[in-house]
């Protein structure tokens, strides 16, 4: 919470900004995509509806119909955080392992979007980041499983585990070029 923290307190005061904030959370569970901070009526049976990746010409990978909640502060990212948490647990994405007593058999993404207007000598510039907070699923072997059922679960987070590696890989390749 110490990076939430630092962001609402950062200001330079040496340039004019607006700045706004938006947070969303979702998991990818058996390569399935849910919204964590989707409003449900009756938490206990929430069917939750897969959403969509879809791929922006210039912004690249989004996640199609995720909701956006406009914060001001760190204790509201705090809260969004621990709803989005309880929301992966209602949804049993978390589990007991032979590895560990509460393990995520779920990734989960939280994102904070960050949107400044800079007010400068030749007009006004629109800067836009994003800081991803991430929680990875924990890697499993096989034959140390508990039961057959959490075959296709097991097999498709390493399979994910094992082509983020890649991605990393080719990345630092990547940098080593430039």
């Amino acid at each position: 919470m110490q990076c939430c923290k630092a962001l609402f307190d950062y200001d330079t005061g040496k340039v004019p900004t607006e700045t706004s904030f938006e947070v969303s959370f979702y998991e990818i569970y058996n390569e399935h995509v849910y919204d964590l901070l989707a409003y449900f009526s009756d938490e206990e049976n929430q069917d939750k509806s897969s959403l969509r990746v879809r791929e922006h010409p210039r912004n690249g990978p989004y996640v199609e119909n995720l909701t956006m909640h406009v914060i001001s502060n760190s204790d509201e990212v705090q809260r969004l955080i621990d709803r989005g948490i309880a929301s992966r647990q209602v949804q049993g994405t978390t589990a007991e392992t032979l590895a560990n007593p509460k393990s995520s058999r779920s990734h989960s993404v939280f994102t904070i979007y960050i949107n400044q207007l800079i007010q400068g000598v030749s007009g006004a510039v629109t800067l836009q980041s994003k800081l991803h907070l991430i929680d990875l699923a924990g890697s499993e072997k096989i034959h140390n499983l508990p039961s057959r059922c959490y075959l296709s679960e097991t097999k498709n987070i390493n399979k994910s585990l094992c082509t983020l590696s890649i991605v990393i890989r080719r990345l630092g390749k990547w940098m080593l070029t430039l």
